[in-house]
């Protein structure tokens, strides 16, 4: 979550690099961790991938990911997250 947090700041300012490696970096702990459970891996663990991935694309098109990414943190985020390692 932190990478996520880190690129959202780097966005804000303009850092479109340094948002993408941030969010990429993101994205490789989250398939790291993924593979690491059997199955089934946690559906907060796929919907936090598939946003990064979400998020990183709209980055590379040219569109404002932040407000995809606040949806995501108040609509699906909860203290479910902050039990799965």
């Amino acid at each position: 979550m932190i990478h996520l947090v880190v690129g959202a700041y780097h966005f804000t300012n303009g850092n479109l690099r340094g948002c993408q490696g941030q969010w990429y970096k993101a994205l490789q702990k989250c398939e790291d961790l993924i593979s690491k459970y059997a199955e089934p891996v946690p559906t907060s663990l796929t919907c936090l991938r598939d946003m990064v991935r979400e998020g990183l694309a709209m980055v590379e098109g040219g569109s404002d990911p932040l407000p995809h990414l606040e949806a995501f943190a108040t609509s699906v985020v909860s203290e479910d997250w902050f039990t799965l390692i």
